[in-house]
Formats: C-alpha cells, structure tokens, sequence
C-alpha cells in the first residue's frame, strides 16, 4: 500500500539502512540522470551509499523515473521559471517556460478577441504627448512653478493574435484620448493652456518588431483666467490632423528603441511634418511590489521650429502589473527646448520636474 511504502522511506530516514546504523552522511533528494532537470529539497538520512525510492516495496511496481538519495549532494530548492528568484522582477527573460519573451511561436491559435487588455505597440515613455495618466510638479527655469498633467488613455480596442498578457504578437486597434493640461500654482491654480488629443493607431507585432499606422487629432486652447490676465496676448489655433507611421525594435525585452514620423493633412498655424525617436529601458515583465528602475530619452523635431524641438530624459523607478501588464512610474523629468504646449510652442523652456506616470 501507498501508506506502507512512505512509512518505510520514513523509518529509513530515521534509523538508516539496515547493517548501516553506524554510518551517517548528509544526503539530498535529486533526480536520476535520466529523469531531467530538477530537485527536490533537501533531507538528511543515515547512509553511505545510494538509496533508490521507487524500487518494488511490499508488492508496489517500480516507478518509471526513479529517484535517488545520493549521499554529500547539496541542493537548494528555487523558482520553477527563471533563473533566480529576482528574475521575474527585473524585466529578465523568463516568460514562455523560462526561454524569453520574443519566444515566438507559429503555431500559437491567433483568434479575433474584443478589448483584449494588453497593447501591442506601447506608448514612448517620455514623449510628453502621449495619452496616458500623469502629473508633474516643473519647475522652469524662466516661469513660475507649474502643474502639467496628462488625463486619458490608450486602450486595445479589437486584436486579430495571440492571448499573451505581456508581450502579444498580432493586429490590433487602439483608441487614445487624453487633455494635457498645463496650471499655474502661484496665480491660483489657473488653466494656462490644454491641448486636446484624440486618435487611433493600428498597430502590428510579432516577436521583437513592432510597428503602427495612426491617425491623430490635436488642438491647443489657452485657459479663460490666462486670457483675463493677459488680454494682449495672441490667441493661436494651434491643430493638426496627422498620419503617422511609427516602428518600435526590442534589443532586450527591457530595452527598446524606436522612430516615427507624422504628416499632417491639414494644419493651422503648424506645418506638415514632425519627427520623434528615442529609447526606453524599463521592466519587461511583473515586478511585483520591488519594482525596478527606468530610463527613457525622447527627441521630437517639428517642421514649423526648423525641424528643430525638445530634447526630453525621465529616469527613475517603475512597477509592471501582473495581471495585464500596465506601468507605474515615478521619477524624474527633463526637458530642454521649445515648450510642450503648443499655444506657447515657439517658447523656449528648461524644465526640471517630479512626475509619476501610468501607461495602460
């Protein structure tokens, strides 16, 4: 019987082999050679030589990988995926069954799935146009202190592909919203400016390519109490309806880089064409409540400053969700260059901030 077969290996154990009781030795549970990867943890037992469990004990048949108790092994149980115990939470490779995560698969089922969760394409960490959650506290070297914040999203709407969490590969349809708003905190609190956006990006991947068509609308609009203060100063009607095409390659799961460029097809007080490209280097995958450290740069050239515009750094520290992969982050912000709010867009700014961001 199954109970008969763990009292004997309990009283061995105990009381070591027969014949042996004068022998003692350290010894540890590990697989046999033939059994693959893997261990067990570590148990003591009096004996010199080898034990196998699984041999034919009280009428039960052998077992077909058997294990060993080989005397002086030393083993340390650890994680089932991945290489350490940190690994999950550093962004390293450990996704798909330990390989990496540009694991990718041609025979994984691609199916048609409505508000599947996790983007294709994700957002530049510190292009300051994104949609997405944030606030930032700025001081500029020639103004006041300033409130900007970002309020909206980008949402994956419809997904021809996979089902994974982190790192989908397939077609996808976005939409993104967002008002980026800029305060004045020693004049009350007032609205100077908010530039609105809206679009929708399709966007394409698989393994570490990534790559999108989108459209875009902004317009920039100066706050009531600014006006009422400053009467005389001009009122611009900053818009732009752009088509972009943007390409993201992953060198490391954690580190990307990326280009992209945008056409207008109709524009008022803007011109046609904007550049941007940059880096980002954040966690990959979960990192639990440890998070670990981000670094993004963003430069962003546009047609009507001379192809010239702001050059942006963020470093600090992020946390990636485990249930669908959304990223916290706070840290700090730099930016060098005409302003991020287009009613002021030909201003020169040096800003350094304290910011948190959350991209879905």
């Amino acid at each position: 019987r199954e109970s008969d077969y763990f009292d004997l290996v309990g009283w061995v154990a105990n009381h070591g082999l027969p014949g042996e009781a004068d022998a003692t030795s350290d010894a540890s549970v590990v697989r046999s050679p033939t059994s693959g990867a893997g261990t067990q943890p570590s148990v003591g037992i009096s004996s010199s030589a080898p034990v196998v469990l699984g041999a034919p004990v009280l009428g039960e048949p052998a077992m077909a990988e058997p294990l060993l108790l080989a005397p002086n092994a030393s083993v340390t149980a650890g994680p089932i995926v991945g290489g350490s115990w940190f690994d999950p939470y550093i962004g390293m490779p450990v996704a798909r069954g330990g390989s990496d995560v540009f694991g990718f698969d041609p025979n994984e089922p691609w199916t048609l799935q409505l508000l599947p969760g996790a983007l294709i394409y994700k957002s530049y960490l510190a292009s300051t146009k994104e949609s997405r959650l944030a606030g930032k506290i700025v001081h500029e070297t020639d103004d006041d202190a300033l409130w900007d914040g970002t309020l909206g999203g980008r949402f994956a709407v419809l997904r021809y592909g996979n089902r994974d969490p982190f790192w989908p590969d397939g077609w996808q349809m976005d939409i993104e919203a967002s008002a980026q708003i800029r305060l004045d905190i020693p004049e009350d609190v007032d609205v100077r400016s908010t530039d609105y956006r809206v679009g929708v990006p399709l966007t394409w991947g698989v393994g570490r390519q990534r790559a999108k068509f989108a459209y875009y609308h902004v317009s920039s609009h100066l706050g009531d109490e600014f006006l009422l203060k400053n009467p005389n100063y001009p009122r611009l009607n900053f818009a732009r309806d752009v088509l972009v095409l943007g390409y993201t390659y992953y060198l490391w799961p954690s580190t990307s880089v990326y280009a992209e460029a945008g056409w207008a097809f109709f524009s008022d007080v803007s011109e046609q064409w904007e550049f941007q490209f940059g880096l980002d280097y954040a966690p990959a995958l979960p990192t639990g409540i440890v998070g670990a450290p981000f670094f993004a740069a963003n430069v962003h050239l546009r047609q009507e400053l001379d192809y010239s515009g702001p050059f942006t750094v963020q470093a600090g520290w992020a946390w990636r969700s485990a249930n669908n992969g959304q990223l916290l982050r706070i840290g700090l912000h730099y930016l060098n260059g005409p302003s991020n709010q287009y009613s002021f867009y030909r201003r020169i700014e040096d800003q350094i901030a304290l910011g948190i961001w959350y991209d879905f």
